[in-house]
């Protein structure tokens, strides 16, 4: 965390954050809008009018995942009957943001190491190197430092990734919010199930709402509103 900043809000961070070109690490627990505030860097960025390329590394494995970043040549291993640009490649001049990246192995570690300190990558079963232009947005759910402790995260990729950072706010401390974010999110519900009339939500359901835990944070609150109002909407 920069200390000349740390106390600035979310958002003039956000706001600060994307006229550079250093790369962000996004921190927070799952569903706490990691990949929305990624978003909005590359948009209020000079790189807005390029790709903004995201994926996640928990989907993947570690031979897959190689393969989806750095892309690879023809014959590279079997079923490669022809060569493919890697997601490196398809942002260039943008931003790729590497959600959990926490997940990535050791090997892949080293290889993206090279790939941010050079600025340049191999594909897969490749000779040439080719430049790259990329912003790196990273994001992760858990404790990296803790990782680097254990052996099991770079302590000089982390170094590079978290020039800047960024740090979500679990939705269980920001209980104020809680009751406007429901209400916000019923109201785009109703449009997307072509509900005419406005969903009617009185006091004490509200307060109840605001109670909750929300562990699963944002992305809980989104499928509880979903459900609710597929229910009333079948109820109608």
């Amino acid at each position: 965390t920069n200390p000349s900043n740390g106390s600035l809000p979310l958002e003039e961070k956000i706001a600060l954050y994307a006229r550079v070109p250093h790369y962000v690490l996004i921190t927070g627990e799952r569903g706490t809008g990691k990949t929305t505030l990624a978003k909005q860097l590359h948009e209020m960025s000079p790189r807005s009018r390029k790709e903004f390329v995201s994926v996640n590394c928990a989907s993947f494995t570690a031979d897959l995942l190689e393969s989806e970043l750095f892309g690879y040549e023809k014959g590279a291993f079997t079923g490669a009957n022809a060569a493919k640009e890697g997601l490196f490649e398809s942002a260039e001049g943008g931003t790729l943001f590497l959600d959990e990246v926490g997940e990535l192995s050791i090997a892949l570690q080293a290889k993206l190491l090279k790939a941010v300190e050079e600025k340049r990558i191999r594909r897969v079963g490749g000779n040439r190197e080719r430049e790259i232009d990329v912003r790196i947005i990273a994001a992760t759910s858990r404790n990296l430092s803790m990782m680097v402790n254990e052996g099991a995260f770079r302590a000089d990729l982390l170094d590079r990734l978290n020039i800047l950072q960024l740090e979500t706010i679990p939705l269980r401390f920001q209980q104020e919010r809680i009751r406007d974010l429901f209400i916000s999110q019923m109201e785009k519900e109703r449009a997307a199930v072509g509900r005419s009339m406005p969903f009617v939500i009185d006091d004490e359901a509200l307060a109840a709402i605001e109670l909750l835990e929300w562990r699963g944070n944002y992305r809980e609150l989104k499928n509880f509103a979903a459900r609710l109002a597929v229910q009333a909407f079948d109820a109608s």
